[in-house]
């Protein structure tokens, strides 16, 4: 802001130029005119941005986000949810859209046959919009469905070896068995995957022990994350510093990653895209669920991890999960089995020890009669 300066009078001046409107304030004090100006400020910002169109402030907010370094996919989603989610509210007035406007946007969008997750997404972004340009807005009665909650489909134990087999009949030992590899025995994402150079993998061996039984593990270094931008794929930091992980793994995959891989910088070369189809042939071959992603492959390190016994935050800790909270919240089932397991184990302790304290009780009272 501009620095107040002080008249012959006495009194306090400040003058301010924004957006080509020159504004005069004078006070008795410096830190009054400075409150004025101040205030005149945010106003006439705020009456610039209630002049604005949806479709300037949507734009407006997505290059904020761009600026705050959100992802390139994050950036994608939302420049497509201003070009096709609010068409009738685009050219109006921030500061003339009701919230009738807005309810009527998305029962529309319910209507058109648009999935409940997808009509809440397009209503948290246009909140944030509405919020940022008219905050006096209430939009506290919008009503959206709520969301039905689904268990997680997870990956049966039985089908990783089924998948492998398949992979290598129909397409052969290359890139897309790579990536079942990683996705079913490191827990990749399949981003994951494609950013994976071989210098973040171990050379050697580790020698492990356990139960007097040796056996090698090596290392993956996870830093990074290959994802579609509006230019193309690039190379990403993870979303959240949990990303960050070295992860152990059996030695024979490391083997079996070089026996197959052809390339000498990057593990996998194939083009992320190609996963969909190839991986709809396999479904298909295989009679899987069809809601079962290739995403989902990595279920099944989860589920490895959670019957060893290991705790929440060592599953998260692995997954890449930022808390443990979220693992518990996607792996609900896997911790709901364990804790059953738990409680059977306390009945079947506590139930034995009861019998076995009644019986030296009856024993014991046998022994006195007959004294």
């Amino acid at each position: 802001m501009v620095k107040a300066r002080k008249l012959p009078s006495g009194r306090w001046h400040i003058q301010t130029f924004d957006h080509g409107q020159r504004k005069c304030y004078t006070a008795d004090s410096k830190k009054e005119v400075e409150r004025l100006a101040a205030l005149g400020l945010i106003e006439e910002r705020e009456k610039a941005n209630r002049g604005k169109t949806l479709e300037e402030a949507l734009e407006g907010y997505i290059n904020t986000c761009k600026a705050q370094g959100y992802s390139p996919s994050t950036i994608m989603e939302y420049t497509a949810r201003k070009r096709n989610s609010y068409p009738d509210l685009l050219q109006k007035r921030v500061d003339k859209i009701r919230a009738q406007d807005v309810q009527e946007a998305l029962d529309k969008r319910l209507l058109e046959g648009k999935s409940i997750k997808t009509v809440r997404n397009d209503w948290f972004l246009l909140k944030a919009v509405l919020n940022s340009y008219v905050p006096d807005l209430n939009l506290s009665r919008i009503k959206i469905a709520s969301r039905p909650k689904r268990r997680k489909m997870l990956m049966r134990q039985s089908w990783a070896g089924d998948i492998l087999k398949a992979i290598r009949e129909r397409w052969g030992e290359e890139d897309f068995y790579l990536y079942a590899l990683l996705t079913l025995f490191a827990g990749l994402r399949p981003s994951e995957s494609y950013a994976l150079k071989w210098e973040d993998i171990s050379p050697a061996p580790i020698i492990g022990i356990s139960n007097d039984t040796k056996y090698k593990m090596g290392t993956l270094s996870i830093h990074s994350a290959k994802v579609r931008g509006l230019d193309g794929y690039s190379v990403k930091s993870p979303k959240t510093e949990a990303g960050n992980r070295l992860l152990t793994v059996s030695w024979s995959l490391i083997e079996e990653m070089k026996r197959v891989s052809k390339s000498q910088d990057r593990v996998i070369t194939m083009k992320p895209a190609d996963i969909s189809y190839r991986w709809a042939d396999i479904r298909e071959f295989l009679g899987l669920p069809e809601k079962l992603r290739f995403y989902d492959l990595r279920h099944y390190y989860a589920t490895t991890i959670a019957n060893s016994g290991a705790s929440e935050e060592e599953l998260a800790a692995r997954m890449g999960h930022s808390t443990s909270a979220f693992s518990h919240q996607v792996y609900v089932e896997l911790f709901e089995e364990k804790q059953e397991r738990v409680n059977a184990a306390l009945f079947m302790a506590s139930d034995s020890a009861l019998k076995e304290s009644k019986s030296t009780s009856d024993n014991s009272k046998d022994s006195k009669a007959v004294i």
